[in-house]
Formats: C-alpha cells, sequence, structure tokens
C-alpha cells in the first residue's frame, strides 16, 4: 500500500496493483482498475516513486523470508 494525500487533506492509502493510471492537467489524478479516481496533491513522480518503493520493499521481504533471515554467504 502508498500513502497519498488527497486534495481535500484526507489521508489514503492504495494498493498499486489497482492503480490504473495516473495523469496531471493541473491536478494529480489516480484512477483505478474499479472505475475509482482520487484527486492527490502528489505529482506523478512522487507517485511513481512511491510505487516504486513498495514494491522494492515486497522483493526484499520475499528475499529475506526465503533466506530465512540469514546473509547469503
Amino acid at each position: 500500500m502508498i500513502g497519498l494525500i488527497r486534495r481535500t487533506g484526507e489521508y489514503c492509502r492504495i494498493d498499486p496493483d489497482d492503480i490504473e493510471r495516473v495523469e496531471a492537467h493541473p491536478d494529480t489524478v489516480v484512477f483505478l482498475s474499479d472505475g475509482a479516481k482520487y484527486c492527490v496533491v502528489e505529482t506523478v513522480d512522487e507517485i511513481v516513486a512511491r510505487i516504486r518503493d513498495a514494491r522494492a520493499a515486497d522483493i526484499t521481504a520475499c528475499w529475506v523470508l526465503d533466506r530465512g533471515g540469514r546473509q547469503a554467504r
């Protein structure tokens, strides 16, 4: 999940896998696969970075679980 701030100031969490597209003209709008739209204060680049970081964290967690929490030798 990534955290975003709606234009109303309300915080929300969105599953990156549900994001269909993100547009900015002039406000940043996140379109979800179920048809929902969120107008947020973050830029497109900030959202992309958060998605990238969330997916990297998932991959890292899977790697640690696969290795049993031990460092590779």
